[in-house]
């Protein structure tokens, strides 16, 4: 989750770290500041896929990436994930 560097943005996103765990980092791109939250192993996706339950994310794309993100964790084939991530933003027919 990569966001622009402000105040708050760096605050909500070390609260995420605090619950969930991960880490945040300071990434530069384009010459503009990030600041930006990863997962570090299964246990802290898994904490942060049970937050996003509660409070769902705002916009198709991020559902998207996020349904995407659980399906990979739920069942894994290295052989179709390139295939499969391509095609992450098709809006199916339920959503």
């Amino acid at each position: 989750m990569a966001l622009l560097y402000l105040p708050a943005n760096v605050k909500m996103l070390m609260e995420i770290q605090k619950i969930v765990g991960g880490k945040v980092v300071k990434e530069f791109k384009e010459q503009k500041e990030y600041i930006v939250w990863y997962a570090v192993n299964k246990k802290d996706l898994k904490s942060f896929f049970t937050l996003v339950e509660k409070y769902p994310f705002l916009t198709t794309r991020k559902q998207l990436q996020y349904t995407f993100a659980k399906q990979c964790m739920i069942n894994f084939n290295a052989a179709n994930f390139l295939s499969d991530r391509s095609n992450k933003y098709l809006v199916p027919n339920n959503l």
